[in-house]
C-alpha cells in the first residue's frame, strides 16, 4: 500500500517543544510520509536559536529521517503585542511566498496544520489545500479571538469583530476540525457551519522519575512564564505560606513574564520561591523527581477554562501529585482522576491553603495521587493512543474523497 503524504505546518516546532514534535515522529512510524513547514525557532524567549540565521531559508532532515522546512520569521523578541503580530503575520507570509518556491514540486494527500495561538497560520493551509488539490485539518489548541479578549491584548469590539470573521472563514475552510478540549467543541460548533469537529487532546511523552524522601515540600512549576498562566497568583501564595523552611516553590521555564516575575519576589522578599530558569527537557525528570507535587496554573475566562495546558498531560506522566490554580475542564481532570487537588483560578490564599493542606499528607497517600494520575495518563494521553485516534480521523477523511 502507498504511503500516504502529509504536510504538517506549524509555525513553533522541534527543537522548541510542542507536542506536535512527537505527533510528527509517532505519525512516521504509523506509515505516513511527513514533511514539516515551520519557522525558525525562537520560542519562548523570542531569539533565534544558536545555529540558525535569522532570515533564512532551510531545508533540515530530523534526526528521525523527516523533512523540516524553515521560512524566515521576524522573532518573537520582547513577545510585545506589535512583535508578536509582525511575528505572526511574517509566518503567514514567508510560509505562502517561501514554502511555494521550497514545496513547488511535493504532492500531499493531507495538510495538517498545528495550531497554537494563533490560527491564523492555518492561513498558509488553506492556501496550500487550494494549489495542492488536497485536503486540510487544522488542530485547534487555542480560541480566536475569544482569548485575546480575555488576556486583554485586543479590547476594541470593531477589531475583535474582524478577527471573528476571518477564524469563522477560516474553520469553514477546513476539510475538518480537532479539537484539544472537549469544551472546545461547544465553541467552535456554531462558527464552524457545518465543518467536521473532533476531539484529540495532546498526547504527552511519559516522564519517568526517581522515588525519594524530600526533607523539603517541594512544589514545583514548569513551564511558560506568560500572562494566561497567572504566575503572579503563585507568587503572592509564596508570599501568604511565608518565608517556611519547610515547604519551597520552584519555578521552571522562561517567558515574557520571567524578569518581572523575579523583580516581584525580589520586591516582596520572598525567599521561599526559587526560578531554574529554562532547563533542557533531557534534566526535567531529575527536576520532577526531586518535586513533592506540582502546580499547574491558568487565569480565568470561559476560554481559559475550556483550555486543558499541555503541561497537565505531563505532569500526570511523572506520578507526582498536582496541585491546580485552575478553573474549567482541566479542574474537572484533576479532580476525576483524583491525582491532586484543586484551589480556585487567581486565587492566592485558596492556592496557598492547598499547598500547605498537601503538605500535611503522609508519602503513602501523595504516592496514591501521584500514581492515580500516572493511570489517567496511560488511559488518555499515551502517545501511541492518541496516534491511533488521529489515525482513525485521517482515515475517515481518505475515504470520503
Amino acid at each position: 500500500m502507498k504511503k500516504k503524504k502529509i504536510l504538517v505546518i506549524s509555525q513553533g516546532f522541534w527543537p522548541e517543544i510542542f507536542p506536535i514534535n512527537d505527533i510528527v515522529v509517532g505519525l512516521k512510524k504509523f506509515g505516513y510520509k511527513i514533511d514539516v513547514l515551520t519557522g525558525l525557532p525562537n520560542y519562548p524567549d523570542g531569539e533565534i536559536f544558536r545555529g540558525y540565521k535569522s532570515y533564512q531559508t532551510r531545508k533540515q532532515i530530523h534526526p528521525r529521517g523527516y523533512n523540516i522546512f524553515r521560512v524566515p520569521i521576524i522573532k518573537r523578541g520582547n513577545g510585545s503585542f506589535f512583535r508578536l503580530i509582525f511575528n505572526y503575520l511574517s509566518f503567514i507570509l514567508s510560509g505562502i511566498i517561501f514554502g511555494s518556491w521550497i514545496l513547488k514540486k511535493k504532492k500531499y494527500d493531507l495538510i495538517l496544520v498545528y495550531a497554537p495561538s494563533p490560527i491564523l497560520q492555518s492561513i498558509v493551509g488553506i492556501y496550500f489545500k487550494i494549489i495542492k488539490k488536497t485536503k486540510l485539518i487544522t488542530w485547534v489548541q487555542d480560541l480566536w479571538p475569544d482569548v485575546l479578549k480575555e488576556t486583554g491584548y485586543i479590547k476594541n469590539k470593531y477589531i475583535l469583530a474582524i478577527i471573528r470573521k476571518i477564524v469563522t472563514k477560516i474553520y469553514i475552510c477546513n476539510n475538518l476540525i480537532i479539537t484539544q478540549s472537549k469544551s472546545f467543541e461547544k465553541i467552535i460548533k456554531p462558527m464552524a457551519k457545518g465543518t467536521k469537529i473532533r476531539f484529540c487532546p495532546n498526547p504527552a511523552k511519559r516522564v519517568y522519575v526517581k522515588k525519594k524522601k524530600l526533607s523539603i515540600f517541594t512544589v514545583t512549576f514548569a513551564g511558560n512564564i506568560g500572562k494566561v498562566q497567572a504566575i503572579e497568583t503563585i507568587i503572592n501564595a509564596g508570599k501568604i505560606i511565608g518565608n517556611n523552611n519547610k515547604i519551597k516553590i520552584k519555578i521552571v521555564g522562561s517567558g515574557k513574564l520571567l524578569k518581572w516575575a523575579k523583580n516581584d519576589v525580589k520586591n516582596k522578599k520572598i525567599f521561599n520561591i526559587e526560578f531554574l530558569g529554562r532547563v533542557p527537557s533531557r534534566k526535567m525528570s531529575k527536576i520532577f523527581s526531586d518535586s513533592s507535587a506540582l502546580i499547574v496554573s491558568l487565569k480565568n475566562g470561559k476560554v481559559l477554562n475550556s483550555t486543558i495546558p499541555s503541561k497537565l498531560q505531563v505532569y500526570l506522566s511523572t506520578s507526582k501529585p498536582i496541585i491546580g490554580s485552575i478553573n474549567g475542564e482541566a479542574a474537572e481532570i484533576i479532580k476525576n482522576s483524583k491525582s491532586g487537588y484543586v484551589a480556585k483560578a487567581e486565587n492566592p490564599k485558596k492556592l496557598a491553603e492547598t499547598i500547605k493542606k498537601m503538605k500535611t499528607l503522609s508519602q503513602k497517600k501523595l504516592d496514591i495521587l501521584g500514581n492515580n494520575g500516572l493511570n489517567y495518563y496511560k488511559k488518555n494521553y499515551q502517545i501511541n493512543l492518541i496516534l491511533f485516534r488521529l489515525n482513525k480521523i485521517f482515515n475517515e477523511l481518505f475515504k470520503n474523497k
